[in-house]
């Protein structure tokens, strides 16, 4: 056996020579083989940080020309679950039941044994935002002007896009309130919050403009 740590990466040769106990001995011919201390380079394909997906799915590469093989595994942080082979050219998948923050790890190995390890971080999170209106008319109310504004609070762990829509039509982006001049007659206001993962939630409220004075029908 012959330990190589302590060699510069790079070619070498190497021969052995065996002596018996009268001093004749005999040398082998040079080996030639390369020493390698370097790891394998991993890299993840584009990985979701956020998913509501019950089952999730990985892609990863490795640059290094001398990569021989490598195990994945899909866990909890703190946990020790034994990793399963995997290989780039399909990915890997593995089932994410319980919503909260999960690592997806690769152990790569080349050809000379050495070992690196890659984890990438994501988050589970099937829980829609937590939506509702703080300002603007009640929903079914009669209002006697025609610039009518709602505000609403949204609430969720990851980053949330909101868009609204009058009537139906003209879907914007918003941000915690919006406003519109409307003409005389019922209108239906409609602002839908999206989080990182996909989920969504949804409020809206009906109104009644009268204008010019108009009495009120109810």
């Amino acid at each position: 056996t012959l330990d190589t740590s302590g060699l510069a990466e790079g070619p070498h040769q190497i021969a052995a020579r065996a002596f018996d106990p009268t001093g004749n001995n005999g040398i082998t011919a040079n080996l030639e083989g390369q020493v390698d201390h370097t790891a394998p380079g991993v890299t993840f394909d584009s990985p979701a940080t956020v998913t509501r997906e019950t089952r999730a799915q990985f892609g990863f590469q490795s640059p290094s020309a001398d990569f021989d093989g490598a195990d994945c595994v899909s866990q909890r942080p703190g946990e020790d679950l034994e990793p399963e082979w995997c290989d780039p050219s399909e990915g890997f998948a593995a089932d994410v039941p319980a919503e909260g923050e999960w690592e997806f790890t690769v152990y790569a190995t080349d050809r000379a044994g050495n070992v690196s390890t890659a984890t990438h971080r994501f988050v589970v999170d099937r829980t829609a935002p937590q939506v509702a209106f703080t300002s603007g008319p009640a929903d079914a109310a009669t209002v006697q002007k025609s610039n009518v504004e709602y505000g609403w609070s949204v609430d969720d762990a990851t980053a949330v896009s909101q868009s609204c829509t009058w009537d139906g039509v003209d879907v914007s982006v918003c941000d915690g309130t919006a406003s519109k001049s409307l003409p005389k007659g019922d209108h239906t206001f409609r602002m839908v919050a999206t989080d990182a993962a996909g989920n969504s939630s949804e409020i809206s409220r009906k109104v009644t403009v009268l204008v010019n004075g108009d009495p009120d029908p109810n």
